[in-house]
């Protein structure tokens, strides 16, 4: 049995967005939309006011004294790093297996079986899936199980049987 882990790699930090405080928080990867962050997120004007996202306003506890995420105008500078540590993606295990039989019939001939599975268990895993990554968007923070592309996901089980003939 071959076991693979990995911590999963660290998400990639909104460009123009200034992580101002703590927003992480469990994330169920069992979901079928999958919440990485607290979507507090609030935005500096041209004019220097801060006023709240519209989809940040249906967050819980979220106004102008808390907010997790500072939308910085289009002229500022970079302060957030490109990747965040908080926040890392998804690390499920894999188990492949593989199993062989050798019989032997005489001296020079035999016979070889083998049965070989890849994600023995059937693990649902997204290690190259980001979080939405854009600040303005309602979706911040988010993967949607539905929307993740066949290369951003792992295979599903795969079982070959092999046969080899040794004279």
């Amino acid at each position: 049995m071959i076991f693979q882990y990995s911590s999963g790699r660290p998400w990639n930090s909104p460009d123009n967005a200034w992580y101002v405080r703590n927003a992480d928080i469990p994330i169920n990867w069992k979901s079928s939309v999958i919440q990485a962050v607290r979507p507090c997120v609030a935005q500096m004007n041209d004019n220097g006011s801060i006023t709240l996202e519209p989809f940040s306003q249906s967050v819980s506890g979220c106004d102008l004294t808390n907010y997790n995420f500072l939308v910085l105008p289009r002229y500022a500078p970079r302060v957030s790093p490109f990747r965040d540590g908080h926040v890392r993606l998804d690390a499920e295990p894999q188990f492949d297996m593989s199993l062989s039989k050798t019989f032997r019939f005489n001296d020079r001939i035999s016979f070889q079986f083998r049965g070989e599975a890849f994600n023995v268990f059937n693990t649902f895993w997204m290690p190259l899936e980001q979080f939405n990554n854009n600040p303005l968007s309602a979706q911040f923070g988010q993967i949607i199980k539905g929307s993740a592309a066949q290369g951003n996901a792992n295979f599903p089980r795969q079982i070959q049987l092999g046969f080899k003939l040794i004279f």
